[in-house]
């Protein structure tokens, strides 16, 4: 097949440029031009090996190469530690608040007894307490907003209550109040530094404080409290079923309390099934029928059960979620053979918990603890503070049948109830409407008949 034009023609209407361009390409020695020739020097990757600019590049490639991919990891190693440090600033979650009180203990805080300066006081503004350990001393707090520390120290005439015969005055008689006047002191001054002045100048907390009344003392026929007081006690007769045999033996160690009604265990029973034991509903049912009553009511005073360890020895201690106070009760030796699995564990301590046996005199041996529910909470728990907590649970359980979910989560009725109005509103609103359509319809024929 004719070409449709040839080289001379588009030559004749091109520039002189392009002219001697394709004078280049019709020339004999373009034709005779060799490809292969561009080959002849090896394979690709090694025709310019030895060249002076190639060589001094992979000298610089081998001499950064693991200085760049450090520096890569390092990077991201420091996006992932501000990512954990960043924390969420909300003065009104409980959860956030009851997470800072649980990091006070009695290993690593330790204040002057009757001061206004407790645990619940640094939580509400924004401070938790670190763990004790052999670089960290006692009363060390540390802000989850920004990372302030505080480091409170105190005289140690404070640790005991009682006074020591080395306190006294020979002189006067009197008991010596330096002490005393130096830790009131301190009190004031830490008070102002966990409010405001221990915090950096950025930080949200030196602005805001947790309001106790309605977040940590929770506001009476509210939704959310009625779900979380329920939430909270259900926990709680969790661990002390699962542990029924082994807190059955501690009976002794417990002050008489008060035995709730068959009504609130039955209601209890239904709840704490539809919670956690949905799969199993019979048998667990027929073992419920064996728990001792008064586990119902140490865990309507909010105590859970829980282990800690010193050295060889392990400790079950009550504990109460709200102000975190832990009651310990006898001990348990390693050699005994004890179930302890289903127990939530606490920080373990390698120290022992007393001296040897050998050391001890009658002087030393331990007086019997008696755990007593409702007294044994900190001054603050809102157990102690609202005297109506405990009664108006009691009535929340009885006339929360109809509040039970499928799966045990709490149900407002009133929800229900609302969502009936509105359908009963729209079927009058709907039978209104066909009134009026019959009417137009009986107009119109009025009309036609006119």
């Amino acid at each position: 097949m004719d070409a449709i034009f040839s080289l001379d023609d588009i030559s004749s209407n091109t520039s002189q440029v392009l002219e001697d361009c394709l004078d280049i390409f019709q020339s004999p020695a373009h034709q005779a031009y060799d490809h292969r020739n561009l080959t002849s020097f090896g394979p690709a990757g090694q025709n310019h090996q030895h060249h002076p600019d190639i060589q001094f590049f992979q000298k610089v490639k081998q001499r950064n190469h693991f200085t760049y991919h450090k520096s890569k990891v390092q990077q991201q190693k420091s996006i992932e530690k501000i990512q954990s440090k960043s924390t969420i600033f909300d003065p009104y979650d409980l959860g956030l608040l009851l997470g800072r009180l649980r990091s006070f203990n009695c290993l690593n805080w330790q204040v002057p007894n009757g001061s206004e300066l407790h645990e619940l006081k640094c939580a509400r503004n924004g401070w938790k307490c670190a763990s004790f350990g052999r670089t960290i001393k006692k009363n060390h707090l540390i802000c989850t907003n920004c990372h302030q520390q505080l480091i409170l120290r105190f005289t140690s005439n404070h640790i005991t209550s009682e006074t020591s015969p080395f306190d006294i005055d020979f002189l006067s008689g009197e008991q010596q109040s330096d002490d005393g006047e130096l830790n009131s002191k301190l009190v004031e001054k830490y008070l102002n530094q966990i409010v405001t002045s221990g915090h950096s100048l950025d930080c949200s907390w030196r602005n805001f404080e947790v309001p106790l009344d309605g977040v940590y003392y929770p506001r009476h026929y509210l939704v959310t409290t009625n779900n979380f007081l329920i939430t909270q006690y259900l926990k709680n007769l969790k661990s002390l079923v699962d542990n029924s045999l082994l807190l059955q033996e501690y009976y002794d160690s417990i002050s008489p309390i008060s035995i709730p009604s068959p009504e609130f265990v039955g209601i209890s029973n239904q709840w704490l099934i539809a919670r956690y034991f949905n799969q199993d509903k019979e048998n667990v049912n027929t073992l419920l029928q064996h728990i001792p009553t008064w586990f119902y009511e140490i865990a309507a005073r909010g105590w859970n059960i829980n282990i800690q360890k010193y050295a060889n020895d392990v400790i079950l201690v009550m504990s109460c979620g709200l102000c975190n106070s832990r009651v310990f009760l006898n001990t348990i030796t390693s050699q005994q053979h004890v179930n302890l699995n289903s127990l939530q564990a606490l920080t373990p301590v390698k120290y022992p918990l007393q001296p040897n046996q050998d050391e001890l005199t009658a002087f030393d041996q331990p007086q019997a603890l008696v755990f007593d529910p409702v007294k044994d909470h900190k001054s603050f728990c809102p157990h102690i503070h609202d005297n109506n907590l405990h009664e108006y649970f009691n009535c929340l359980i009885l006339g929360s049948v109809s509040n039970i979910g499928n799966n045990g989560e709490y149900v407002d009725n009133n929800d229900m109830m609302i969502i009936d109005k509105t359908t009963t509103k729209r079927r009058k609103s709907f039978t209104m409407n066909d009134g009026l359509e019959r009417l137009n319809k009986l107009r119109k024929l009025y009309l036609i008949e006119d």
